[in-house]
């Protein structure tokens, strides 16, 4: 096992029942997730529990809002607000911000204000940290075990998993640490030093991220409100709390919810089982497979068809001068693959 291969072992908080029974991959029952939830979400017994506690705490108050609105508020024509802001702005948002730029850096914004107006476009659900980090880790480790969000071992496996597998770990070195902070400090976080990480177990403070979490929301609700009155700002709402809940199983779905069910003529990764599937691909970009094939690029519809939305975006911000550059893996994808996305 190599150094580098080493490091992404350890990076993350492990579970307690692991990861592996002998060589094989351990799928913890349901009651031992539950266990393992309300362990990580204990603010009280550790306060180092407090980012999956923060997170969770966003998606109840986003549950508990959708219990409200639906019976109380919802009309029928506000369903097409519903549906659209989070199938199409938050997923955009998502892959570009969280998922091309925090996780994989695919391309840089031309200045630090970019990337801090950027990230307060929407209101926060999902943490840089909780997302990025493991993310690494996922395409180190993709439908194996270690996988922080492993489809292999099910729904609520998945659903769970930010508490339960996406929390970095506790007794990182100090060298360890500041590598750590290096995958990440391009995103303009504010990172706490080590002797921060040691009492708050986390890259970000929490003082900052509730900050940040209670602005975020505060603006973008003033802003709707502003423009589109209560009624349309509370649909609106709605639909970023329907997003909180469907966004924790992405990678479950995308990865054929545990099975392979690849299909060459479309599917180009041949290390995993993620796939290229139409809707996530045709309202954000989100060609899954291709992603796994090149991660680092900000283009990941290459055929005819693979309309990518959120690479379209990138190439108008590039224009206007708000971002730098940008990776394009086009070329690469020509010469490694046939024009019908075939292996050749």
């Amino acid at each position: 096992m190599t150094n580098n291969r080493s490091f992404w072992d350890h990076i993350l908080l492990q579970p307690s029942y692991g990861y592996l029974r002998g060589q094989d991959l351990y799928i913890p029952s349901l009651s031992e997730l539950l266990r393992e939830f309300l362990t990580h979400i204990n603010v009280i017994k550790d306060r180092r529990n407090w980012l999956p506690f923060w997170s969770w705490l966003i998606f109840f108050c986003c549950m508990s809002y959708l219990i409200f609105y639906f019976p109380t508020t919802f009309r029928w024509y506000d369903l097409p607000v519903i549906i659209f802001y989070p199938m199409f702005i938050l997923n955009i948002h998502s892959t570009i911000y969280l998922h091309r730029y925090c996780s994989h850096k695919a391309f840089q914004f031309s200045h630090p204000i970019w990337v801090i107006l950027f990230k307060m476009l929407v209101p926060k659900i999902v943490i840089e940290e909780s997302f990025a980090i493991s993310h690494y880790v996922h395409h180190q480790y993709p439908d194996q075990p270690g996988d922080p969000y492993n489809p292999k071992a099910g729904w609520w496996y998945c659903f769970l998993a930010d508490a339960n597998h996406q929390s970095i770990a506790r007794d990182l070195s100090e060298d360890d640490y500041t590598k750590l902070v290096k995958l990440i400090n391009h995103a303009q976080l504010y990172v706490n030093s080590y002797a921060q990480y040691k009492r708050w177990g986390s890259l970000s403070h929490p003082l900052i991220i509730i900050v940040e979490t209670i602005t975020s929301w505060a603006l973008t609700s003033l802003c709707f409100y502003l423009l589109v009155g209560p009624q349309v700002t509370m649909a609106i709402l709605a639909g970023i709390s329907t997003w909180a809940f469907t966004i924790r199983t992405f990678n479950y779905k995308s990865h054929g919810s545990g099975i392979d069910k690849r299909d060459f003529s479309k599917d180009t990764d041949q290390t995993s089982n993620s796939l290229n599937q139409k809707l996530p691909g045709m309202v954000a970009g989100e060609w899954h497979s291709n992603h796994h094939v090149y991660p680092r690029s900000a283009r990941n519809g290459f055929k005819k068809g693979e309309l990518d939305l959120s690479f379209k975006v990138i190439q108008l911000l590039h224009k206007i001068g708000i971002i730098k550059n940008f990776n394009d893996s086009m070329d690469d994808y020509k010469k490694r693959f046939g024009g019908d996305g075939a292996y050749i």
